[in-house]
């Protein structure tokens, strides 16, 4: 339990301390784009790539995704086609 609280305290801080370096200056609008570049594209793989190390996959998990995709892709396909989604 302590662990998780932690976790979810570190979050928060270093979100307040985003917010307190704005109000101070530290950031410009400008930097808004490369922030959002450097988290999704660098440091959000990385922590995915990283969680996957920790899990045991179990092959039956596996056939419970399998709908998710088929299912996905089937929404991808249907939107190229000039479909809307609501």
């Amino acid at each position: 339990m302590a662990e998780i609280l932690m976790k979810a305290a570190s979050f928060v801080a270093i979100i307040a301390m985003g917010y307190c370096l704005r109000r101070a200056g530290f950031f410009k609008e400008s930097d808004f784009g490369l922030l959002s570049k450097i988290v999704l594209k660098i440091t959000l793989p990385a922590a995915i790539v990283t969680n996957f190390s920790k899990i045991e996959l179990d092959p039956s998990m596996l056939g419970l995704a399998l709908p998710g995709f088929l299912g996905g892709g089937r929404v991808f396909n249907s939107a190229g086609s000039g479909a809307q989604c609501a």
